[in-house]
């Protein structure tokens, strides 16, 4: 039991670190240092930095894809379904703001580990479901038209492009902290807008 509480600890600072913080290039030593621990116990429960650094991608992935499923999956009307995927994509991006980039770059490394989550999410049958939901939602009129991978890329690409772009979207609208997070809880009703207008 302590050693599973510890080896979530670690999880937990590196997830801290990495989606939080943003500090993509801590070392095992700071992520001692942020759960408290001795590095050495790092390297007992993973056997490198890498190794841990492919369990929290993996674990982030994961959570992206339950996210998803349990907002097509759910008994709700077609609109509340995807008001219920925009709003904990945003809310969870708030709590963990680099964890969109953290992932954009992890992918961008083209390895099979990273591509085996990607598999292992897409052949699901909750989103086959959803795709056919797509298309009798676009012959009623209700989205406009498109392929459903289409339709997914958009809504998800709304979504992330602000959190990936956070620096340069301050800039450019030269806004602080706090009207960034006003700004991004805002995309919520943009957005919903933009698909149902």
């Amino acid at each position: 039991m302590k050693e599973s509480k510890t080896k979530e600890t670690i999880k937990a600072a590196a997830k801290n670190l990495f989606f939080k913080k943003g500090n993509i290039h801590a070392t095992t030593q700071d992520i001692a240092d942020e759960a408290g621990v001795n590095r050495a116990l790092i390297h007992y429960y993973f056997s490198s930095r890498e190794q841990l650094f492919e369990v929290i991608l993996n674990d982030a992935y994961q959570n992206i894809t339950k996210r998803l499923h349990k907002a097509i999956s759910s008994d709700s009307s077609f609109e509340e379904k995807i008001e219920n995927f925009v709003s904990s994509y945003i809310d969870e991006a708030i709590e963990f703001p680099f964890m969109e980039s953290f992932i954009a770059s992890e992918f961008n490394r083209y390895t099979e580990v990273h591509f085996s989550l990607i598999s292992n999410a897409t052949t699901n049958s909750a989103m086959e479901g959803f795709f056919r939901e797509l298309l009798i939602e676009m012959k009623k009129g209700t989205i406009p038209s498109m392929p459903p991978e289409q339709f997914l890329i958009n809504i998800t690409s709304m979504c992330s492009f602000p959190l990936i772009t956070r620096p340069l979207i301050q800039r450019t609208f030269n806004m602080d902290d706090k009207a960034y997070l006003e700004f991004i809880k805002n995309r919520k009703v943009e957005i919903l807008k933009m698909i149902f207008k």
